[in-house]
């Protein structure tokens, strides 16, 4: 699952398709939530956050903040 997500976000950067860019780092956090170290979750979780960031959008700020929350 974990390569299908970095697939689908590399995928989503050259089609430059937003929703997308967000949906699959989110896979990709959950994905590394019950598989990897947390530092790494961590990372992921902060690009999330950033990602939501640059969108401006609310809802996305607020599934970041829920993905570090979590994470911590």
């Amino acid at each position: 699952m974990g390569i299908c997500y970095k697939r689908a976000e590399s995928l989503a950067h050259s089609l430059n398709c937003p929703t997308t860019l967000q949906w699959a780092p989110g896979g990709q956090w959950r994905h590394s939530l019950m598989t990897d170290r947390l530092s790494a979750t961590m990372e992921i979780a902060k690009r999330l956050y950033t990602l939501a960031q640059d969108q401006n959008d609310t809802l996305l700020l607020i599934g970041a903040y829920g993905a570090l929350a979590c994470t911590l």
